[in-house]
């Protein structure tokens, strides 16, 4: 049991208000516990620190490459640049899925697209290439940056992934575009 600070009169502990002289009883802050703040930082470091290295890990295996060195690379020889996806697409048919983020509100600073054939366990991904730089607004015309085997959750190259789809075979595989008829008469 408590005091009104008015009037002195009792207060239940409960109380919202003086029943005698109806003032409202001040309720305590509720008190933060010491070391909340710390607790809340250690658990932030504990669970950032871990993924912070793989990340770091899987950019230094070799293999991969960064996004904005996949733009950059993709970037070269721009004349003659071609739509990698839609000749994987015109190759060997439709994906499973086919997921892009061109089109998002807000734009990604470097947008991705990525094709999936599941009865393959191949994933396909391609970064803006001919000559896009970073900030530019679709339609892209998209480069190959790597093939992931879904299967193992591990990159792999053109040739292996040519071996499960015959449809990659070629020239040189994918990202070259089927040779053009030959307008040339015939003697």
């Amino acid at each position: 049991m408590g005091r009104c600070l008015y009037c002195a009169g009792e207060l239940n502990e409960h109380a919202l208000y003086c029943p005698r002289c109806m003032v409202p009883v001040p309720r305590p802050e509720p008190q933060r516990r010491p070391g909340t703040v710390t607790l809340l930082l250690a658990v932030f470091v504990a669970t950032a620190v871990p993924c912070f290295l793989v990340i770091a890990r899987q950019m230094r295996r070799p293999g991969l490459h960064s996004v904005a060195a996949s733009v950059q690379a993709a970037g070269v020889g721009a004349s003659g640049a071609v739509d990698q996806a839609q000749i994987l697409i015109e190759r060997c048919g439709p994906p499973d899925r086919d997921v892009s983020t061109a089109d998002n509100d807000p734009p990604p600073p470097i947008p991705f697209r990525v094709l999936e054939y599941q009865d393959r366990h191949l994933q396909f991904g391609f970064v803006p290439g001919g000559g896009a730089k970073i900030g530019d607004p679709p339609p892209y015309r998209w480069a190959l940056s790597g093939i992931l085997d879904t299967a193992t959750n591990q990159p792999i190259t053109k040739d292996s992934a040519a071996r499960r789809m015959s449809c990659l075979a070629g020239a040189d595989g994918l990202g070259q575009p089927p040779s053009a008829p030959s307008t040339s008469p015939q003697p």
